[in-house]
Formats: structure tokens, sequence, C-alpha cells
């Protein structure tokens, strides 16, 4: 962690835990992390013993964002003719009998910020907590009403649904 090691990759901050005190873990909101190839993750274990490659990419820098003991695996189709709805079919894999705390985003093209989901369903037709939901694994069929959570004009790249262990 010697040299110039805050801006070597990326332009902007890496967003460093702490720079100062030498904390290079990376915040949450981080370009840094998946943003690497995976051609150069040297080892299986980053600086502080982590595994190199958590997700698809490896991160920039000495320290790779350790993911939870699950993952997650999404389809989310908006209904034809469009009445504002969309399906969403979700899996989470992980341990059995535990819990993940799980939040809903949209990321938005046109101003690459993600929007929180606030109006969802469950199959049952209940509302959902979407700041934080705990689930076990298994798979969802939940609805999102898009018109409830969006602004006219606002344009849709995909569905993330990000989680973490409780």
């Amino acid at each position: 962690a010697n040299g110039n090691v805050a801006t070597a990759c990326v332009l902007g901050s890496p967003m460093f835990v702490d720079q100062t005190t030498g904390n290079y873990r990376l915040k949450d909101e981080s370009q840094c992390i998946d943003a690497g190839q995976n051609v150069y993750s040297l080892g299986s274990i980053d600086y502080y013993g982590g595994k190199r490659v958590c997700n698809r990419s490896v991160d920039i820098g000495i320290h790779e964002k350790q993911v939870a003991d699950g993952s997650v695996s999404v389809i989310s189709n908006p209904r034809y003719p469009w009445n504002g709805k969309v399906d969403l079919k979700f899996t989470i894999d992980g341990t059995s009998g535990t819990k993940y705390d799980t939040s809903f985003t949209a990321k938005d093209v046109a101003g690459g910020t993600n929007l929180t989901m606030k109006t969802l369903y469950k199959s049952n037709g209940t509302a959902a907590n979407a700041a934080k939901e705990q689930l076990l694994p298994g798979t969802y069929n939940w609805v999102w009403d898009a018109t409830a959570d969006l602004g006219e004009g606002t344009v849709l790249e995909r569905v993330v649904i990000s989680i973490s262990v409780q």
C-alpha cells in the first residue's frame, strides 16, 4: 500500500474507507468494485486475507470488497402493454435458515443513479419493506409498481437487488 494508490487506475477518488489511517478497503459506492480485469488478480486472496474475486470481476486495488454468504439472480420484465408494473422473479442462494437483509434498487440510465424501489408487493399482494426485507434462501415472485416510485421521463437500465447477511 505504498505510493500513489489513491488515483492509480480510476478517474477521481477510489473511495477508500480511510486512506489517512491506511485502511484501503473500498466503500460500497466505490467505482473500483468489479472494475478490474481477472487476468490481473494475483493469487486467490487480497491484501487483507479475503477472497480475491468475489463477484464477476476483480476489484481495482489491494482489497476485494467481500460479499455476503449468498447471491441473488433476478429476472425483471415490464408488463406489456406497459401499465407501470414490473414483474420481479428472483432467487436468493445462501445458507439454509439464514435470513438475508435485502434491498431493492433500479438503475436510472439518464441520471446514472440508483433509485430505491418503494412500492413492492409480494406474491400474496402484501406490501414488501423495500428498504430492508429479511428473506430466507428461495425463489420469489414479486411486483414493483414503477410508476408510483419514478418521476416522469425516467429510463431504467436494469433492476438491481443487493443482499447482505443479517
